[in-house]
């Protein structure tokens, strides 16, 4: 019987150990899984605040879009105002050079 005994206490020493072993192994695993969910929540936070930030970029953006085309609008009202002015004002030339030529003793 005491070899019987010596080789089940073998086994059950190897079984203990094998026990010890997967037990640490689950362990280092779970650190390991503990320190990806950590850096998947801190990804998941950053591509939030970045997807804000994106957010408040094209809303500035189109903020400042609408100004630049209201400008431009603005700008291209008074160039054909300008414009009008000019062709206004280059008519009345030519009335007073056409009166200039015809009050002109020469003629």
């Amino acid at each position: 019987m005491d070899n019987m005994e010596a080789t089940l206490e073998t086994i059950l020493k190897s079984f203990n150990e094998m026990k010890i072993s997967v037990e640490k192994r689950f362990d280092s695993i779970d650190t390991q899984l503990d320190e990806i969910k950590l850096e998947v929540r801190a990804t998941k936070e950053q591509v939030i605040k970045n997807s804000e930030d994106i957010a408040e970029f094209k809303s500035d953006m189109g903020v400042r879009l609408d100004t630049v085309e209201n400008q431009l609008d603005d700008l291209r009202e008074g160039e054909l105002a300008l414009s009008d002015r000019l062709h206004d004002y280059d008519k009345q030339m030519r009335k007073l050079k056409k009166k200039a030529l015809e009050s002109t003793p020469n003629n």
